[in-house]
């Protein structure tokens, strides 16, 4: 009886919890959660307030990319079914839109925790892999990446260790901060058992970027962290077997480039694609192609006679780039307006501590991640970007709340 007479803003909370949780799982328990919150959210009659102080820039800005890329996708020669395909998945950010307006301030903490608990016990999964205890779905002791992509679950995890690393930093309690430390502990040496290379270079670049922010590191601290930074990569290299094997593949790809022209590696073929792009781009440097010409143009470029070391790109089905694919799409006026909405994401004043070192790490994770995956195309990866900054929109309406109300009277 109880749960029934709970309000709407409490089951979006609930729903928001349990989306949180899941975010690490298979698309399929995360969709028909996320349709719930949809249809939650635009059943409500409630005014929905985006003219909030900083934020209102923002959304302005989000809303102008939106219908640019719409201009942009009709007036090109893509089919409509394609440009609704390439648009559609932009609904996984919507749950910006939902925690702003829904969140509870008291569910704030509890959101980031249940996201947490999710990763424990996929973590637990992944463990259970490596060691040869159970088999899920196509995860293997080689890549015991179960539910995602290894790129994309890197990237969960060196955002989630980040997270406990501060969370046990902070911590009072000296129960609790074990808990964390030890949670830390074990979910970064699960990221260096991984074979995503991106997630070792985004947890790196984040906590170093992270620390520095928080503390202004002086220079004798700044280069005690890099060496104790440096140790712990010579720590997994020597007992970690993936990273071990990464490491040795990303120096074979450098080498096979270098040495025989070969672009057909993991490095290789991320090179050829900018080369790639940057024949496509020359032709239409401000507006873009349209959403998927791209791809027909990159496939062009690589059958042409004089480009037969290129050939292997057909077979590749993106340009492995966030940035790439948004510049080639919708020009270099697409590429700065996105550029433009995470660099006032990235200004947005935010006094509570944990929330800001949130904002400052899935900054930083997804910028440099974008450089070697398509995170902000990919739903997995989406969904957390969504999660976290509607967090960081809802901390900023909860510190300035009452400024706001002052104003106005």
């Amino acid at each position: 009886m109880k749960l029934i007479k709970k309000s709407r803003i409490d089951y979006i909370n609930y729903l928001i919890l349990l989306y949180a949780f899941v975010l690490s799982f298979p698309v399929a328990l995360k969709t028909p959660i996320l349709i719930l919150l949809i249809l939650l959210w635009i059943t409500d009659r409630k005014e929905y307030n985006l003219n909030f102080g900083y934020l209102k820039k923002i959304f302005i800005f989000m809303m102008i990319f939106f219908i640019y890329m719409l201009i942009t996708s009709i007036l090109s020669d893509v089919p409509l079914r394609e440009i609704f395909y390439g648009i559609k998945k932009y609904w996984y950010f919507l749950p910006i839109f939902i925690i702003y307006k829904y969140i509870k301030k008291e569910y704030m903490l509890y959101t980031i925790s249940s996201f947490l608990l999710g990763m424990f016990v996929s973590e637990f999964i992944s463990y259970g892999i490596i060691f040869s205890f159970w088999k899920v779905r196509l995860g293997t002791p080689e890549n015991p990446s179960m539910f995602l992509h290894h790129i994309q679950y890197s990237i969960f995890l060196s955002f989630a260790s980040i997270l406990l690393f501060f969370k046990g930093l902070y911590e009072k309690e000296k129960r609790l901060k074990i808990i964390y430390f030890l949670f830390f502990s074990t979910i970064t040496t699960n990221l260096f058992f991984n074979v995503g290379r991106t997630g070792y270079i985004t947890f790196l670049a984040g906590m170093i970027v992270s620390l520095s922010m928080v503390y202004k590191l002086k220079l004798k601290t700044f280069i005690e962290l890099i060496l104790s930074i440096m140790t712990v990569l010579i720590i997994f290299y020597n007992q970690s077997p993936n990273f071990n094997r990464r490491v040795h593949q990303a120096i074979n790809d450098v080498q096979e480039l270098k040495q025989n022209k070969d672009y057909d590696t993991s490095i290789g073929a991320r090179i050829a694609l900018w080369i790639a792009a940057k024949h496509i781009f020359v032709e239409n440097p401000i507006l873009g192609v349209g959403v998927s010409e791209h791809i027909r143009k990159k496939n062009e470029f690589a059958r042409l006679p004089k480009n037969k070391e290129f050939f292997f790109l057909t077979k590749i089905k993106h340009f492995h780039d966030s940035f790439l694919e948004i510049l080639l799409q919708y020009g270099i006026i697409g590429l700065s307006l996105f550029l433009y909405i995470l660099y006032l994401i990235s200004k947005i004043p935010i006094k509570n501590r944990g929330i800001k070192i949130a904002k400052v790490s899935i900054l930083v994770i997804f910028t440099l991640g974008s450089f070697t995956d398509r995170l902000f195309y990919l739903n997995s990866t989406m969904s957390l970007f969504a999660l976290i900054c509607g967090l960081i929109f809802a901390q900023y309406r909860f510190e300035n709340t009452h400024k706001v109300n002052n104003n106005a009277l």
